[in-house]
């Protein structure tokens, strides 16, 4: 299994986030698809996720993880992705990621 290791990084949301499940960021290649990274905001609570696709070089896809899925492979929802639009740019919302290996070949993530 090939992977690419990821490094620790974070952006800060640069507009609202979407009910399509896409979170706009200045750089989406921070951010590659099968990853878990961490949505967070002033005023919702923290929530881990799965990066599903990247639309452009600024729209990452995500998919929020549900308590019963962490530290779990979920159910494959091929291209599933999950409203967002509870993270706001003006509630200081950001993107993180831990340091990873990233496996974007396991069709897994496919959209």
């Amino acid at each position: 299994m090939a992977g690419k290791l990821v490094k620790q990084n974070m952006a800060a949301l640069a507009a609202d986030g979407g009910s399509n499940g896409y979170a706009q960021v200045a750089d989406s290649s921070l951010f590659p698809v099968g990853c878990i990274v961490f949505l967070r905001s002033n005023t919702v609570d923290a929530v881990e996720c799965i990066v599903t696709d990247l639309k452009d070089s600024t729209h990452v896809g995500l998919r929020i993880m549900t308590p019963s899925h962490i530290g779990i492979l979920p159910t494959p929802q091929y291209g599933v992705k999950s409203d967002l639009s509870a993270y706001l740019m003006a509630d200081t919302a950001t993107l993180s990621i831990n340091p990873q290996v990233a496996d974007e070949h396991s069709g897994f993530y496919l959209k």
